[in-house]
């Protein structure tokens, strides 16, 4: 299970022990970077793949007095053209007055496809953690309430996780351009 530490960097549990990601890694595979790791993950079989390409896909949407925007994020979500789906809304203790509304406007519209839990304010470390205990899908998106998905974002994560033969993929920055 992955988690995020104080500094918002992912942890693994191993045998029950919680260790950071990279050390997990270098433990598990020597003197392997990490992308060489992600690189020799493989496909068992044609079956697989295809489960993968057809996944649940949760993605957690954090907000903190981002009224302004997280409509914005949470339609860009429903948008994506892969269509198993579900948005996991955590609003982190928002005073801006506006977020409640356009989160309850969205749960109320799709209530098969998107849950919000809205918490006292502790910060985006525990928000995230809250999120990936209530996601329930195959894999994990993280969308912060100021950003957007493209719309073929989900099914190009799967096909690259599918075809790539990764566990995991990461895109470093996404940019905007309207």
């Amino acid at each position: 299970a992955f988690h995020f530490g104080k500094d918002a960097v992912a942890f693994a549990s191993v045998d029950g022990k919680l260790r950071a990601a990279p050390l997990l890694i270098k433990e598990a595979r020597g003197d392997l970077e990490f992308p060489q790791v992600l690189r020799e993950l493989s496909i068992d079989s044609e079956a697989t793949a295809a489960a993968k390409i057809e996944s649940r896909v949760s993605i957690i949407i954090t907000n903190y007095n981002y009224g302004r925007h997280i409509g914005s994020a949470i339609k860009s979500a429903l948008q994506q053209t892969h269509k198993k789906i579900d948005i996991v809304i955590i609003d982190d203790g928002s005073t801006d007055g506006t977020s409640e509304k356009v989160i309850a406007k969205y749960e109320n519209r799709y209530p098969s496809k998107v849950t919000a839990h809205l918490l006292p304010h502790q910060g985006v470390v525990a928000t995230r953690n809250y999120g990936l205990d209530n996601a329930s899908g195959d894999y994990i998106i993280f969308l912060d309430a100021d950003d957007i998905l493209p719309k073929d974002y989900v099914k190009n994560m799967l096909e690259e996780a599918t075809y790539g033969n990764f566990d995991v993929v990461y895109a470093l920055s996404l940019i905007h351009i309207s």
